[in-house]
């Protein structure tokens, strides 16, 4: 299961470089006091543009929701050199194995719920596993909540071992 579950992560990591990374779902709010409201400035241009790039083959809900999730992360774990190189694609790369553990591993369950979703979906062996139609929809539906769940519970543990154990990979 954990081998899945890595293997999971690592296909859907495979386009995430710091470079192409630069999606993420900015907050909708105002700065707080204790919040630098330039981080918030630059925060809001990674979401952006990674709305414009990162999973175009998703449905732009399941895109808002991480780019959110990424963007809150990467304002509480970034600093304002790395958020200014992922809002201008500009600049010092920014550390692999921290965007990937810090940053995108707790938000990667709304791409891997769709996505689980579709694979099943569009998998013949499993259209004939069930009777109907609903029946094949609610399997789905409960494969990806299931990984969904689970990745959310564990990414971080398993991207921080995914990492550890493939430091060379770019893509783990």
């Amino acid at each position: 299961m954990i081998k899945t579950c890595i293997l999971l992560i690592s296909m859907t990591l495979m386009l995430l470089t710091p470079q192409y990374v630069l999606a993420q779902g900015a907050p909708q709010r105002e700065a707080s006091p204790d919040q630098n409201p330039q981080k918030v400035k630059l925060v809001l241009a990674y979401h952006m543009r990674g709305l414009e790039m990162l999973y175009t083959n998703n449905t732009i809900s399941t895109r808002e929701n991480f780019c959110g999730c990424t963007a809150d992360s990467a304002l509480n774990n970034l600093t304002i050199r790395e958020l200014s190189t992922l809002a201008t694609g500009k600049g010092e790369p920014v550390d692999d194995k921290k965007m990937k553990i810090k940053v995108q591993a707790k938000c990667l369950h709304y791409i891997i719920k769709e996505n689980e979703y579709e694979r099943c979906y569009t998998n013949p062996r499993f259209v004939t596993m069930m009777r109907t139609e609903q029946g094949f929809r609610d399997m789905c539906t409960c494969m990806g909540d299931k990984i969904s769940v689970f990745v959310k519970d564990y990414g971080e543990d398993l991207m921080a071992y995914a990492v550890e154990r493939f430091p060379n990979r770019r893509s783990i």
